[in-house]
């Protein structure tokens, strides 16, 4: 009784989420929604297949950048939510997809709604949220000082074709 309960509860708040654009889980990118509050969410083998299929991927880190000099995704740019602008989102107009983070994806859900609004299509936030859960699933990161920019892009490209490839970070940590 009390797992049924807790079961429709857990159900019913989904479906509330969703219908609020809160949350969407694809595994592969759709066309974005006329809602600028709905942000889907893309996964991190997605990400992979459409970098191996040679799309034009772009993340945002929408971070401070004193964190993002500390460690990012490979090919990151930093854009913070005060930083955007229709001047600033022109950067993302011609990407296939842009993948706003943060850490736990707070900040990149906000930035992922502003590029929006400014006009950027394809705009996702990741299911697995953020630079946090990246690192876990040992996916390759750019930290700025120990490890070459190319060979960081390079290894996320390595990992995008040969998920077997991946060893984490750039820099052989």
């Amino acid at each position: 009784m009390y797992y049924f309960v807790i079961r429709n509860s857990i159900v019913a708040a989904f479906i509330l989420a969703m219908s609020f654009g809160i949350v969407a889980v694809i595994g592969t990118p759709s066309p974005t929604l006329a809602s600028e509050k709905f942000i889907p969410l893309i996964t991190q083998k997605s990400i992979l297949r459409q970098i191996a299929a040679g799309k034009r991927v772009v993340f945002v880190d929408s971070r401070e950048s004193s964190e993002y000099f500390e460690e990012r995704i490979p090919g990151a740019h930093n854009l913070t939510l005060r930083s955007v602008s229709a001047v600033s989102a022109n950067e993302f107009t011609d990407k296939d997809i842009v993948i706003a983070y943060c850490l736990k994806d707070f900040r990149g859900f906000e930035v992922a709604k502003a590029l929006k609004k400014v006009g950027v299509n394809h705009v996702y936030t990741m299911a697995a949220p953020g630079l946090n859960a990246w690192k876990k699933s040992k996916l390759p990161i750019d930290i700025p000082g120990t490890t070459d920019k190319g060979l960081a892009l390079k290894k996320l490209e390595q990992c995008a074709n040969s998920v077997k490839s991946c060893k984490g970070r750039a820099d052989g940590a």
